[in-house]
Protein backbone atom coordinates (compact mmCIF):
# COMPACT_ATOMS: atom_id res chain seq x y z
CA UNK A 1 0.00 0.00 0.00
CA UNK A 2 2.88 2.57 0.77
CA UNK A 3 4.75 1.82 -2.54
CA UNK A 4 1.29 2.05 -4.33
CA UNK A 5 0.68 5.36 -2.49
CA UNK A 6 4.03 6.87 -3.80
CA UNK A 7 3.30 5.77 -7.30
CA UNK A 8 2.61 8.60 -10.04
CA UNK A 9 -0.27 7.01 -11.35
CA UNK A 10 -1.82 7.37 -7.76
CA UNK A 11 -1.60 11.08 -7.46
CA UNK A 12 -3.10 11.24 -10.97
CA UNK A 13 -6.43 9.11 -9.92
CA UNK A 14 -6.99 11.22 -6.62
CA UNK A 15 -6.69 14.63 -8.45
CA UNK A 16 -8.62 13.65 -11.05
CA UNK A 17 -10.92 12.28 -8.61
CA UNK A 18 -14.57 14.13 -8.19
CA UNK A 19 -14.95 12.14 -4.60
CA UNK A 20 -11.91 14.46 -3.18
CA UNK A 21 -12.74 17.76 -4.98
CA UNK A 22 -9.84 17.67 -7.41
CA UNK A 23 -11.34 17.48 -10.45
CA UNK A 24 -10.46 19.92 -12.88
CA UNK A 25 -13.07 22.83 -12.73
CA UNK A 26 -15.62 22.90 -16.20
CA UNK A 27 -18.93 24.79 -17.63
CA UNK A 28 -21.20 23.65 -15.25
CA UNK A 29 -19.50 21.98 -13.01
CA UNK A 30 -18.73 22.85 -8.99
CA UNK A 31 -15.61 21.50 -8.96
CA UNK A 32 -12.75 23.22 -7.42
CA UNK A 33 -10.66 25.64 -9.30
CA UNK A 34 -6.56 25.48 -9.47
CA UNK A 35 -4.58 27.56 -6.94
CA UNK A 36 -1.72 29.46 -8.33
CA UNK A 37 0.91 27.21 -7.72
CA UNK A 38 -1.79 24.96 -9.93
CA UNK A 39 -3.01 22.07 -7.88
CA UNK A 40 -7.00 22.07 -6.84
CA UNK A 41 -8.05 23.99 -3.68
CA UNK A 42 -10.19 21.48 -1.49
CA UNK A 43 -13.67 22.59 -2.17
CA UNK A 44 -15.68 24.93 0.83
CA UNK A 45 -17.56 21.56 1.64
CA UNK A 46 -15.47 19.80 3.59
CA UNK A 47 -13.48 22.79 5.07
CA UNK A 48 -15.25 21.25 8.68
CA UNK A 49 -14.59 17.75 8.12
CA UNK A 50 -12.80 16.89 10.95
CA UNK A 51 -11.00 13.91 9.13
CA UNK A 52 -9.63 16.69 6.53
CA UNK A 53 -8.74 19.32 8.72
CA UNK A 54 -5.39 19.41 9.90
CA UNK A 55 -5.15 19.28 14.05
CA UNK A 56 -3.84 22.04 16.05
CA UNK A 57 -0.21 21.96 15.99
CA UNK A 58 -0.04 19.53 13.16
CA UNK A 59 2.26 19.38 10.29
CA UNK A 60 1.89 23.00 7.90
CA UNK A 61 0.37 24.75 11.22
CA UNK A 62 2.28 26.68 13.23
CA UNK A 63 1.92 26.92 17.19
CA UNK A 64 0.96 30.07 19.06
CA UNK A 65 4.35 31.18 20.11
CA UNK A 66 4.55 32.05 23.80
CA UNK A 67 3.89 35.44 24.95
CA UNK A 68 7.51 37.50 25.24
CA UNK A 69 8.36 39.11 28.36
CA UNK A 70 10.63 41.73 29.16
CA UNK A 71 13.78 40.69 31.45
CA UNK A 72 13.02 43.46 33.38
CA UNK A 73 9.35 41.93 34.13
CA UNK A 74 10.86 38.38 34.57
CA UNK A 75 13.50 39.44 37.26
CA UNK A 76 11.50 42.42 39.55
CA UNK A 77 7.79 40.54 39.09
CA UNK A 78 8.95 37.19 40.72
CA UNK A 79 11.36 39.23 43.51
CA UNK A 80 8.51 41.71 44.55
CA UNK A 81 6.94 38.16 45.55
CA UNK A 82 9.18 36.80 46.86
CA UNK A 83 9.99 39.90 49.39
CA UNK A 84 5.88 40.62 49.45
CA UNK A 85 5.14 36.70 50.65
CA UNK A 86 8.18 36.79 53.67
CA UNK A 87 7.12 40.09 54.45
CA UNK A 88 3.66 38.33 55.14
CA UNK A 89 5.49 35.83 57.68
CA UNK A 90 7.43 37.94 58.96
CA UNK A 91 4.67 40.47 60.14
CA UNK A 92 1.48 38.33 60.24
CA UNK A 93 2.29 34.78 60.32
CA UNK A 94 2.24 34.67 64.25
CA UNK A 95 -1.47 36.10 64.23
CA UNK A 96 -3.11 35.00 61.05
CA UNK A 97 -1.04 31.90 59.79
CA UNK A 98 -4.35 29.87 57.83
CA UNK A 99 -4.93 33.33 55.86
CA UNK A 100 -0.79 33.82 54.79
CA UNK A 101 -0.98 29.82 54.02
CA UNK A 102 -4.26 30.30 51.84
CA UNK A 103 -2.14 33.65 49.99
CA UNK A 104 0.79 31.81 48.86
CA UNK A 105 -1.69 28.45 47.73
CA UNK A 106 -3.47 30.97 45.85
CA UNK A 107 0.27 32.66 44.23
CA UNK A 108 1.05 28.96 43.67
CA UNK A 109 -2.26 28.00 41.10
CA UNK A 110 -2.09 31.10 39.81
CA UNK A 111 1.34 30.69 38.56
CA UNK A 112 0.63 27.33 37.84
CA UNK A 113 -2.04 28.51 35.54
CA UNK A 114 -0.02 30.96 33.65
CA UNK A 115 2.39 28.23 32.87
CA UNK A 116 -0.60 26.53 30.98
CA UNK A 117 -1.48 29.60 29.83
CA UNK A 118 1.64 29.73 27.26
CA UNK A 119 3.22 32.19 29.78
CA UNK A 120 5.46 29.60 30.90
CA UNK A 121 8.55 31.79 31.98
CA UNK A 122 6.76 34.50 34.03
CA UNK A 123 4.92 31.49 35.73
CA UNK A 124 7.80 29.15 36.44
CA UNK A 125 9.56 32.09 38.42
CA UNK A 126 6.60 33.07 40.19
CA UNK A 127 6.22 29.76 41.09
CA UNK A 128 9.78 29.37 42.42
CA UNK A 129 9.33 32.42 44.18
CA UNK A 130 6.61 31.80 46.26
CA UNK A 131 7.90 28.56 47.14
CA UNK A 132 11.24 29.93 47.83
CA UNK A 133 9.25 32.70 49.99
CA UNK A 134 7.29 30.03 51.96
CA UNK A 135 10.36 28.33 53.17
CA UNK A 136 12.44 31.44 54.33
CA UNK A 137 9.17 32.87 55.92
CA UNK A 138 9.18 29.73 57.89
CA UNK A 139 13.07 29.41 58.60
CA UNK A 140 12.48 33.23 59.78
CA UNK A 141 9.51 32.27 62.12
CA UNK A 142 10.73 29.76 64.01
CA UNK A 143 14.38 30.93 64.50
CA UNK A 144 13.50 34.69 65.23
CA UNK A 145 9.95 34.97 65.94
CA UNK A 146 8.89 32.59 67.55
CA UNK A 147 10.85 33.12 70.45
CA UNK A 148 10.28 36.77 70.11
CA UNK A 149 6.28 36.26 70.44
CA UNK A 150 7.03 34.13 73.57
CA UNK A 151 8.75 36.26 75.25
CA UNK A 152 6.13 39.06 74.55
CA UNK A 153 3.32 36.37 75.05
CA UNK A 154 4.72 34.50 77.92
CA UNK A 155 4.83 35.58 81.53
CA UNK A 156 8.37 37.01 83.03
CA UNK A 157 9.32 36.19 85.91
CA UNK A 158 11.88 37.50 88.13
CA UNK A 159 14.22 36.74 91.33
CA UNK A 160 13.98 33.36 90.84
CA UNK A 161 15.88 30.45 92.71
CA UNK A 162 17.56 28.35 90.71
CA UNK A 163 16.13 25.34 93.38
CA UNK A 164 12.51 26.76 92.49
CA UNK A 165 10.01 23.95 90.53
CA UNK A 166 10.79 23.80 87.34
CA UNK A 167 6.66 22.99 86.55
CA UNK A 168 5.72 26.11 88.93
CA UNK A 169 7.39 27.57 85.94
CA UNK A 170 6.05 26.31 82.83
CA UNK A 171 4.40 29.26 81.29
CA UNK A 172 7.72 31.15 81.47
CA UNK A 173 8.68 32.91 78.41
CA UNK A 174 11.95 35.01 80.15
CA UNK A 175 13.40 34.67 83.53
CA UNK A 176 15.63 36.89 85.74
CA UNK A 177 16.91 34.66 88.21
CA UNK A 178 18.65 35.96 91.55
CA UNK A 179 22.30 37.08 92.18
CA UNK A 180 24.93 34.60 92.35
CA UNK A 181 22.98 32.09 89.75
CA UNK A 182 25.44 30.98 87.31
CA UNK A 183 25.72 28.43 84.93
CA UNK A 184 28.17 25.62 86.42
CA UNK A 185 29.97 24.94 82.48
CA UNK A 186 32.36 21.95 84.40
CA UNK A 187 28.83 20.02 84.57
CA UNK A 188 28.33 20.71 81.41
CA UNK A 189 27.68 17.93 78.51
CA UNK A 190 27.29 17.60 74.62
CA UNK A 191 25.06 15.14 72.59
CA UNK A 192 25.72 14.07 69.82
CA UNK A 193 23.18 12.77 66.78
CA UNK A 194 23.93 15.11 63.84
CA UNK A 195 23.95 18.08 66.02
CA UNK A 196 25.82 18.67 69.38
CA UNK A 197 22.96 19.39 71.44
CA UNK A 198 24.54 21.02 75.01
CA UNK A 199 23.40 21.80 78.59
CA UNK A 200 24.64 22.98 81.26
CA UNK A 201 22.76 23.19 85.21
CA UNK A 202 22.00 26.07 86.53
CA UNK A 203 22.89 26.34 89.94
CA UNK A 204 23.96 28.69 92.98
CA UNK A 205 25.44 28.11 96.27
CA UNK A 206 22.59 26.35 97.84
CA UNK A 207 21.46 23.92 94.71
CA UNK A 208 23.14 20.68 96.73
CA UNK A 209 22.81 19.03 93.66
CA UNK A 210 19.64 19.69 92.12
CA UNK A 211 19.59 20.96 88.49
CA UNK A 212 15.72 22.27 87.74
CA UNK A 213 16.40 24.56 85.38
CA UNK A 214 19.29 23.60 82.11
CA UNK A 215 21.01 26.57 79.71
CA UNK A 216 20.95 24.82 76.57
CA UNK A 217 22.16 25.51 73.11
CA UNK A 218 23.13 23.59 70.03
CA UNK A 219 26.88 22.97 68.77
CA UNK A 220 28.61 25.55 71.31
CA UNK A 221 30.28 23.17 73.72
CA UNK A 222 32.82 19.96 74.21
CA UNK A 223 31.72 16.79 74.72
CA UNK A 224 32.15 17.31 78.55
CA UNK A 225 33.09 20.12 80.75
CA UNK A 226 33.17 23.25 78.76
CA UNK A 227 30.29 25.49 77.41
CA UNK A 228 29.87 28.61 75.58
CA UNK A 229 26.24 28.76 74.58
CA UNK A 230 24.99 32.55 74.52
CA UNK A 231 26.16 34.84 77.15
CA UNK A 232 27.08 32.20 79.60
CA UNK A 233 30.52 32.86 79.86
CA UNK A 234 29.65 36.65 80.17
CA UNK A 235 30.01 37.73 83.63
CA UNK A 236 27.04 38.64 85.82
CA UNK A 237 24.70 37.27 83.32
CA UNK A 238 21.61 35.48 85.04
CA UNK A 239 18.80 35.68 82.53
CA UNK A 240 17.27 33.10 80.47
CA UNK A 241 14.97 32.98 77.29
CA UNK A 242 13.09 29.94 77.89
CA UNK A 243 12.95 27.35 75.09
CA UNK A 244 9.59 26.44 73.75
CA UNK A 245 8.99 22.64 71.84
CA UNK A 246 8.30 23.15 68.47
CA UNK A 247 5.70 20.67 67.25
CA UNK A 248 6.54 18.98 63.73
CA UNK A 249 4.67 16.65 61.50
CA UNK A 250 8.07 14.55 61.60
CA UNK A 251 7.90 14.42 65.16
CA UNK A 252 7.22 10.07 64.80
CA UNK A 253 10.17 9.76 62.47
CA UNK A 254 12.64 12.50 63.70
CA UNK A 255 13.67 13.05 67.29
CA UNK A 256 12.74 16.84 68.25
CA UNK A 257 15.47 19.36 69.55
CA UNK A 258 13.60 19.37 73.24
CA UNK A 259 13.99 15.27 73.04
CA UNK A 260 17.51 15.85 72.30
CA UNK A 261 18.43 18.54 75.19
CA UNK A 262 16.41 15.75 77.72
CA UNK A 263 18.69 13.22 76.86
CA UNK A 264 21.61 15.25 77.47
CA UNK A 265 20.21 16.20 80.91
CA UNK A 266 19.44 12.55 81.69
CA UNK A 267 23.22 11.51 80.84
CA UNK A 268 24.75 14.34 82.72
CA UNK A 269 22.36 13.63 85.76
CA UNK A 270 23.83 10.24 85.52
CA UNK A 271 27.45 11.06 84.86
CA UNK A 272 27.33 13.97 88.06
CA UNK A 273 24.74 12.76 90.16
CA UNK A 274 22.51 15.48 89.95
CA UNK A 275 18.46 15.35 90.41
CA UNK A 276 16.34 17.27 87.76
CA UNK A 277 12.32 16.55 87.24
CA UNK A 278 10.63 14.72 84.65
CA UNK A 279 10.56 18.18 82.47
CA UNK A 280 13.23 20.65 83.42
CA UNK A 281 12.55 24.53 81.90
CA UNK A 282 15.71 24.64 79.00
CA UNK A 283 16.80 28.78 78.53
CA UNK A 284 19.15 30.28 76.42
CA UNK A 285 21.17 32.15 78.87
CA UNK A 286 21.63 35.84 78.25
CA UNK A 287 22.73 38.95 79.99
CA UNK A 288 19.27 41.00 80.06
CA UNK A 289 15.98 39.33 79.18
CA UNK A 290 14.81 42.55 77.46
CA UNK A 291 17.98 42.99 75.11
CA UNK A 292 17.38 39.15 73.57
CA UNK A 293 14.17 39.76 73.27
CA UNK A 294 14.78 42.74 71.32
CA UNK A 295 17.51 40.67 69.46
CA UNK A 296 15.17 38.52 68.39
CA UNK A 297 12.98 41.18 66.56
CA UNK A 298 16.00 42.40 64.82
CA UNK A 299 17.16 39.00 63.54
CA UNK A 300 13.99 38.64 61.84
CA UNK A 301 14.62 42.01 60.11
CA UNK A 302 18.20 41.44 59.43
CA UNK A 303 17.16 37.99 57.83
CA UNK A 304 15.20 39.86 55.91
CA UNK A 305 16.72 42.04 54.33
CA UNK A 306 19.14 39.56 53.43
CA UNK A 307 16.55 37.08 51.65
CA UNK A 308 15.46 39.89 49.66
CA UNK A 309 19.27 41.29 48.49
CA UNK A 310 19.99 37.81 47.74
CA UNK A 311 16.81 37.03 46.08
CA UNK A 312 16.98 40.03 43.78
CA UNK A 313 20.05 38.94 42.42
CA UNK A 314 18.99 35.45 41.58
CA UNK A 315 16.17 36.82 40.21
CA UNK A 316 17.90 39.13 37.90
CA UNK A 317 20.06 36.18 36.43
CA UNK A 318 17.07 33.69 36.10
CA UNK A 319 14.78 36.84 34.39
CA UNK A 320 17.38 37.31 31.70
CA UNK A 321 18.35 33.46 31.40
CA UNK A 322 14.36 32.84 30.35
CA UNK A 323 14.21 35.97 28.26
CA UNK A 324 16.53 34.49 26.22
CA UNK A 325 15.44 31.03 26.45
CA UNK A 326 11.79 31.94 25.77
CA UNK A 327 12.84 34.51 23.13
CA UNK A 328 10.64 33.29 20.08
CA UNK A 329 12.42 32.78 17.38
CA UNK A 330 12.20 33.93 13.63
CA UNK A 331 11.05 32.04 11.03
CA UNK A 332 12.17 29.38 9.28
CA UNK A 333 13.76 29.82 5.81
CA UNK A 334 13.38 26.77 3.05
Amino acid sequence: VLRASHHPRFYQKVRSSPRWGYAPAASGCTGAHPDRRGRSAMPAQHDNDPFLTPAPGAMGQRREPEKSVSAASLALQPWLCFTFIVLLYVLLYHHVSILVNFFVLVVIAMALGMIFARSGAMGFLLLVAAMMAALMGLVAYQTYLRPYWACREYRAYTNVLPTESADGHADAGKITFTRGTRVDTSRAVGFKNRHTYCVAPVMDETSNGRAEFWAAGMDCCAAREDMWCGDVRKEGARSGIVLLPEPSIFDHWVPSDMEMYNRAVKLAAAQYELTTPTDPVFVQWVADAEEGQAAFAWGALYFFIIASIVYLVFSCMAGFVASVVSRPNGPRKG
